[in-house]
Parts: structure tokens; sequence; C-alpha cells
């Protein structure tokens, strides 16, 4: 009773839901995770190459040690053994730097912050994703140059600071349009259906409409399925574009036929397991709608606040 821990920050609080802290310490990197009382090494379920997944869970096993093991990210599919190596000897270094100097620290104290958002999202992205990051803001290109000079040199060519005085970056992109538009309530696809996106205190709503695609009392079930299609890519679209999660309720259009749900089921079922976060499509209920959950990681897109 009365001894201190070491606790990270797990989840932030989020409307009504308190921040959560866990024991168990990990420090992320581009291609490796290290966790405090992971036994092992655990590779990415998305590397499927049973070789390739071998050679990355024999390469760093001998670096795991009582306290800590590696969880291998998408991201370390075919990187040099090098760059991996370099980078859990600089998370096991940051661990054991945190463990020895917590222990002096004042109860309450903090120890260690993780890296600003953005960067978060450099850090994640694919390499074969990012082509170029552009701030016209002068703190933001100075933290991402240290950030990338420090962990990840071969994307600092990709960093450019605008400083145009003649037209506002914003204006330049339209972004107070795209962000109007990135979290609308409906979103209008190029059949002629429509997507209505709720949120909720408890879930996501997604409604499809056919809305000018189509007439309802002509049109079947081919036709409905087609619509159905385009709007579960929309739908998967949307839900990483705004960052939704948790229980997402999605009402596709109606169709008579079993198989097409199932054929329905199944293209969703590919799209989800594109997305960088746990997707689940659980089922379709009885009355037509499709249950999915999404791993909650971070705030949705309407609830961040933009100046």
């Amino acid at each position: 009773m009365g001894d201190s821990v070491l606790v990270q920050l797990e989840k932030e609080a989020i409307k009504t839901k308190q921040a959560s802290v866990t024991g168990k310490l990990q420090f992320t990197g581009k291609h490796l995770v290290l966790l405090h009382g992971l036994s092992g090494v655990r590779v990415s379920n998305k590397i499927t190459e049973k070789q390739e997944a071998n050679r990355l869970s024999t390469l760093l096993k001998d670096l795991c040690t009582e306290n800590y093991g590696f969880i291998v990210r998408t991201n370390a599919q075919n990187a040099a053994d090098s760059v991996l190596k370099n980078e859990a000897k600089r998370l096991a270094a940051q661990y054991e730097a945190l463990c020895s100097t917590g222990i002096h620290k004042a109860k309450g104290s903090l120890l260690y912050r993780t890296p600003l958002g953005y960067t978060d999202f450099l850090r994640d992205l694919p390499e074969d994703e990012l082509t170029e990051v552009i701030t016209d803001v002068a703190e933001v290109y100075e933290t991402l140059s240290a950030y990338c000079r420090d962990f990840q040199p071969e994307d600092l060519s990709k960093l450019r600071h605008y400083t145009d005085s003649t037209i506002s970056l914003s204006a330049l992109y339209s972004f107070q349009k795209i962000w109007k538009e990135a979290t609308a309530k409906y979103v209008f696809l190029k059949s002629g259906a429509t997507l209505v996106i709720e949120p909720t205190e408890a879930l996501t709503v997604i409604d499809v409409n056919t809305g000018k695609a189509v007439s309802k009392k002509t049109a079947g079930d081919e036709v409905f399925y087609k619509i159905n299609e385009e709007a579960a890519r929309a739908c998967m679209e949307q839900i990483r574009l705004r960052n939704l999660s948790g229980m997402i309720l999605i009402d596709f259009i109606n169709m008579k036929a079993p198989e097409y749900n199932e054929l329905l089921l199944k293209h969703l079922r590919e799209l989800a397991a594109k997305d960088r976060l746990p997707v689940e499509v659980v089922d379709m209920t009885g009355l037509g709608l499709v249950e999915l959950t999404r791993k909650k990681v971070k705030k949705p897109l309407h609830e961040c606040i933009i100046y």
C-alpha cells in the first residue's frame, strides 16, 4: 500500500468518459512497439507472408528481455535488418531511461510525453504513401524537422515550409471547404445515392439512400447491390477520414435475395481489412442493419478543434 508505480495514459478523455491509464508501458516507433510485460515478439496480422513474419520474429527475439518484448508493425515488412535493430535499441534505451529516472521523481510527475499528434501521423503513414508534408506554421515545421532528423531521416526531404505571403496555404488548398465536406451530414455518391452520417453518444449510424440513383418501384436486387457496393466503399472511406470508431451501424438498401447480402458483407470485410485500425464486420441483423466495430484510438474528426 502506498507504493508508486509508473503508468501511461492509454486513452484520452472523450466526452463523458474519463481518461484511462495502464501499467503496461509502451514506446512506439515507425516499425516497432516496445511493450512492457510482453513476452517475446508479436508480428502484425497484416504481415501475411510466413517467411517474412519468421524473419522479423527471429531478428528481434534476442533483443527481448524478461521485462519487455516487441510488437512488429505492418510498416516493418521488408525493412532492412539494421533499421529494425537500431529502432529496437533506441526504444529500449527510452524505456530503460524512463525506468531509471522514474523512481526518483515525485508522485504525479510527468516523465515522458509522446510526440505531438501530427508527428504520429508522419510516423504511422506507410513510406510509399508519404510524398510531401507542407506547413505554413514555423513551429510545426521545426518540430517535424527535428523528429525526422532523429527518427526518420529518410523523410526529411519531404518536408516543406510554405512561406508565400500572397496566398495562405489554407486558401490555396481550400482547407475550409474540405473540412466542411469532411464533417458534413450528407455525402453524395456518383450514382446519385446519398450517405447520411449521424454520430451519437453511443454509436454512429450511416443510412444509405437511393436518392436520385434509381426508382425503388422499378429497380431490382442487382441494381440495389451495385449501389450498395459503391456505398460500402464510400462508408469505409468516410469512417477512416472522420476517424469514426466504436459501434457503427450501416443501413444499406434492402435486398430480397440472401446471396446479395452475403456478397455485400464479403465486400465490406475486404474493404475493412485495408484499414490500419482493427475493424470487425460483425453481421447483418434481421432488419438489414450491418453491425461493425472499429478500434477507438483518438477523437473523431467532428470533435477536433481547428483554428
